[in-house]
């Protein structure tokens, strides 16, 4: 008939809507989405939190223990010929170069020689620029307090067996290579209460063959 519509085939989706099952589904893939979103953001805070608490002198015991792990990630390899960037290590102090943590606004990342230590009353860290060579006297070592109330650290050295089934830990460093782990633990003074596992951090640098 002349004027009449064509009928047309009306998909299930058409009226019927979402299900509860459906609902849920839904609801339950945003959430997981959104924890995810959010546990990246928190880690970049945090990250960034680490710099600018180191700059500011007001880490925590918390953001001293992440510093001091990326610091020590980051070590760099001595230089065979010259034993450059050597790492050396004592039972209370430890001295390195390594890569300094990113900020905003620095886009090349700066290689520093950063030594750790206790200075009677606070942890501290002293750092520099790095250069091979210094045509001139190298600057003096800026001085940064890490966190108060640590008035020293005691430390160890991670060295691995030459077949990599085992080894030994060490009170004292000064090989050319890098150590696996650095076992680091903090020393309070005697009044203070506060109480801080060992850090056993990680060096993921990798080594020159033996």
């Amino acid at each position: 008939m002349c004027g009449q519509a064509e009928p047309r085939e009306v998909g299930r989706w058409g009226n019927a809507g979402f299900t509860l099952l459906e609902v849920l589904v839904a609801l339950v893939v945003s959430g997981i989405l959104l924890a995810m979103l959010t546990q990246g953001l928190q880690v970049g805070l945090r990250g960034w939190a680490v710099a600018q608490g180191i700059d500011a002198g007001t880490t925590t015991l918390e953001a001293t223990d992440f510093a001091l792990r990326g610091l020590l990630d980051r070590a760099s390899l001595a230089d065979p010929l010259t034993y450059d960037r050597a790492f050396t290590g004592t039972p209370t102090a430890m001295a390195f170069t390594t890569t300094m943590p990113g900020q905003l606004g620095t886009p090349v990342p700066l290689e520093a020689d950063i030594s750790v230590a206790g200075d009677g009353h606070h942890l501290v860290l002293h750092w520099r620029p790095h250069h091979g060579r210094w045509i001139e006297a190298p600057p003096p070592f800026a001085t940064e307090l890490l966190v108060d109330g640590v008035i020293g650290l005691q430390l160890a050295y991670f060295q691995p067996s030459r077949d990599g089934r085992g080894g030994r830990w060490l009170t004292a460093w000064s090989s050319p290579n890098l150590p696996r782990l650095v076992r680091i633990h903090f020393v309070f003074a005697p009044d203070d209460r506060r109480h801080w596992p060992d850090i056993v951090a990680a060096i993921r640098r990798e080594q020159p063959p033996r």
